[in-house]
């Protein structure tokens, strides 16, 4: 998606690494998400025999869809990005944009009814001549989580409108 200068959106900020490289989130897809991580979250957490899902080492592949639970004890969407060593993978949060490194025994298969909601976050960067405090600040002002608004989930940093 390509968003014109000028024009405003609202959105949520779910994983900033530099101000030229965060990810963003549309507000009025918010809901569609909610309801699918909160399906994902019912279906694993009570799977009578979890351990059948877990993907084995010689299966799992990068740029394979799995589901990982955060630090937060829920369930998401992933994305292997790479492989770090023979029990470690590089994971995309892929509905936030977060990424962790993730014991291998630690990836479930994902399942079909979770497929279908496509990759979530908008990569999103400031452009500016020159980066100064001032800029800074306005960015962390966008950033910052209003006391109305309820936060995304992995690395979330608030509403803004853009």
């Amino acid at each position: 998606m390509e968003i014109q200068t000028g024009t405003q959106i609202e959105v949520v900020v779910s994983e900033v690494f530099t101000p030229t490289m965060f990810y963003i989130q549309l507000v009025e897809d918010l809901d569609k998400l909610d309801s699918l991580m909160d399906e994902m979250n019912r279906f694993y957490s009570s799977y009578p025999q979890l351990e059948q899902l877990v993907i084995s080492s010689e299966k799992l592949r990068v740029d394979q869809k799995v589901a990982v639970v955060w630090e937060d004890g829920c369930w998401y969407r992933g994305l292997v990005k790479r492989v770090m060593s023979v029990k470690q993978v590089e994971v995309d949060y892929m509905d936030y944009g977060s990424r962790t490194v993730t014991e291998k025994t630690a990836l479930y298969n994902l399942e079909p009814q979770f497929c279908g909601l496509p990759r979530m976050p908008c990569t999103a960067r400031l452009y500016v001549m020159q980066w100064n405090m001032a800029v800074s600040t306005r960015f962390s002002d966008l950033v910052v989580p209003s006391g109305e608004r309820r936060m995304s989930r992995p690395g979330s940093f608030g509403w803004g409108t853009i």
